[in-house]
């Protein structure tokens, strides 16, 4: 005769879930014969009709993240009309503002949305393959100015020539101008895992253990265009590329009360991380841009090019989903997500203001002068940095 356990109640709600009736726990000796479910805390034997089994599961869930913020020096400033040329926009000197920078952007929430699809192997659900996608939409920041010469409009940068601090003019009374920044990021993810029911839970509930591979890439630019005068045009672009492939593993609490699920999965992916840069820049005449020289202002000879390093990288992660069994196959949840990327390269970190006028245009400068400098600056760098996401999830699940 079957085995009963005081954890009758916790069978009815499994039977329903799978798609059939209760009322086969009910049964007598012939319900004990045929295969063997998972131990929960005394395992029955009985037959499962195989239309009640739902091995294949799949959970679509629209995401909205925030991410650390691109810390940004100071890349634009103004002063009050009426300032004296050598002071304008110059950091330090009174009156000066920053328009742009010297501050983290690209902070706004991104929507974004993941994927999860799953097949568990046998009928006992204890081994399954499941593959996870998730995507954050592009994050935009920036900011666009043009002045006839008022306001005043500058790019303030350390001067190698004079040891201090200067300022390219972009506007300025007599000088009309114009500039544009546009920073831009996106976040992808892929999980290829196989999943193990590992043991049941007294009072309803059991815990995955899971290990498998782990893709992400974080991807940022920034990008600076300038005219100056109705003559020149410059660009500067930074480009921060992070590619990680590694090993992840983790484990999944399910705790059941009723309909209501609360799911808590821990896990932690190491491997490579692959950090590329790249800097581009030209300075132009407006007439002609195909007559460009390589350079703009924050990028010149001494820092264009690509560059690239390998770094040891972990990711963990903690996600945490309330879940709803609104049917016997469609669920509901509402989730939050928390992942640290130990090291990524960003764009804001890249940026060299110190500059050494002597390798670039003839540009309208605050103050300028002082000795020739053979520094090569700006110069290169991949410096990284920790990077932290956290979001929240609406999903919808279904099984079959």
């Amino acid at each position: 005769m079957m085995r009963r356990t005081q954890n009758t109640f916790g069978w009815i709600l499994i039977a329903i879930a799978f798609g059939g009736s209760p009322l086969f726990l009910l049964g007598g000796a012939d319900s004990a014969q045929g295969q063997t479910w998972p131990d929960y805390e005394v395992a029955p034997q009985f037959p499962v009709p195989r239309s009640w089994v739902t091995h294949w599961y799949a959970r679509a869930e629209y995401m909205s993240i925030w991410a650390k913020g691109n810390p940004l020096p100071a890349l634009v400033t103004t002063s009050p009309t009426g300032t004296v040329q050598q002071d304008a926009g110059v950091l330090g000197e009174p009156g000066t503002q920053v328009l742009f920078g010297n501050d983290r952007i690209a902070s706004a929430a991104m929507q974004g949305g993941r994927i999860t699809a799953g097949h568990w192997l046998d009928e006992c659900k204890t081994t399954a393959f499941e593959a996870q996608y998730w995507v954050a939409g592009v994050s935009q920041d920036g900011i666009t100015l043009a002045s006839e010469g008022d306001p005043i409009i500058a790019r303030p940068f350390f001067n190698t020539e004079t040891g201090a601090e200067d300022a390219q003019l972009v506007a300025f009374p007599g000088l009309p101008g114009s500039l544009l920044i546009d920073s831009r990021n996106e976040i992808h993810s892929v999980d290829l895992l196989v999943r193990k029911n590992w043991m049941q839970l007294a009072g309803g509930g059991d815990v995955d253990l899971f290990y498998g591979y782990r893709y992400f890439r974080f991807r940022e630019m920034l990008a600076i265009q300038e005219s100056v005068g109705g003559t020149i045009g410059l660009r500067d672009k930074f480009t921060a590329e992070n590619d990680f492939h590694g090993l992840d593993f983790g484990a999944e609490f399910h705790l059941r009360h009723g309909p209501w699920l609360f799911d808590i999965t821990t896990k932690v992916a190491i491997g490579d991380m692959h950090e590329r840069l790249s800097v581009a820049g030209s300075t132009f005449p407006l007439a002609n841009p195909a007559a460009a020289t390589p350079g703009g202002w924050l990028t010149a000879p001494s820092n264009l090019g690509r560059f690239s390093d390998h770094e040891f990288v972990a990711i963990p992660e903690l996600d945490l989903r309330l879940v709803y069994a609104a049917f016997e196959r469609i669920r509901f949840s509402l989730g939050y997500n928390l992942a640290v990327v130990s090291k990524v390269i960003r764009t804001g970190d890249q940026i060299d203001r110190t500059v050494n006028p002597g390798q670039l245009e003839n540009l309208p400068l605050a103050r300028g002068g002082g000795v020739v400098s053979t520094a090569d600056r700006p110069a290169p760098s991949l410096d990284d940095t920790a990077l932290w996401l956290q979001g929240v999830t609406f999903g919808v699940e279904f099984r079959w």
